[in-house]
Parts: structure tokens; C-alpha cells; sequence
């Protein structure tokens, strides 16, 4: 993947996961100079993009270390981005196999 910046900030390393309604990009920060989570998510109009939002500022309001924080949420087209704190582990499906195996 070339080298691609949103808000000439984030630099778009890999596209982690596709669904009809989202893309998930693994990115970097270059203000913090660590990794994230972009997940663009698609509105078709202003009442999808503003119930989008609003969930959003929901989620941004919960604190808890099982949690995954959002930093920051930014506009891309016709998208827009939830900057998420990049935890680097085993995915769900990963440990359960695991765990299945023993």
C-alpha cells in the first residue's frame, strides 16, 4: 500500500478489515509517534452521519481498561474516521482456537 495521509497526520500503514459499512486501516500517528486503529465508516446521508456521531461521543465519554480508547475522530470524502487506541494482541477468534486446543 503507497503511503497515504489523512489530516496530515495519520499515515495509512495496512487495511486490516472490509465490511459494507466500514474499512478498518492500521495507521500511525505522526504528532505521537505510535500506532492506531482508523475505522472509516460510510453514511449515505446526514441523519446515518449524525446517529454516527452521537454513538461516537457515547463511546468517547466510557473509561475502563478493558475499553479500547477513541482519540480522535476525523473526515475523509464521504467517510468519516474513529481514531482508536491500536492494542497489539491475539484477535478473539485466535484465543478461542487457542483455548480449544489445550
Amino acid at each position: 500500500m503507497n503511503k497515504f495521509l489523512i489530516d496530515d497526520r495519520y499515515e495509512l500503514m495496512n487495511e486490516i478489515s472490509v465490511s459494507a459499512q466500514s474499512k478498518i486501516y492500521k495507521a500511525y500517528d505522526l504528532k505521537y509517534k505510535k500506532n492506531v486503529i482508523i475505522k472509516f465508516i460510510y453514511t449515505e446521508n446526514e441523519i446515518e452521519l449524525k446517529k454516527a456521531l452521537n454513538e461516537v461521543n457515547i463511546l468517547q465519554q466510557l473509561n475502563h481498561k478493558s475499553i479500547i480508547k477513541i482519540l480522535n475522530v476525523t473526515h475523509f470524502h464521504n467517510m468519516f474516521g474513529i481514531v482508536l487506541e491500536f492494542l497489539d494482541a491475539i484477535t478473539l477468534k485466535e484465543k478461542l482456537s487457542f483455548k480449544n486446543n489445550m
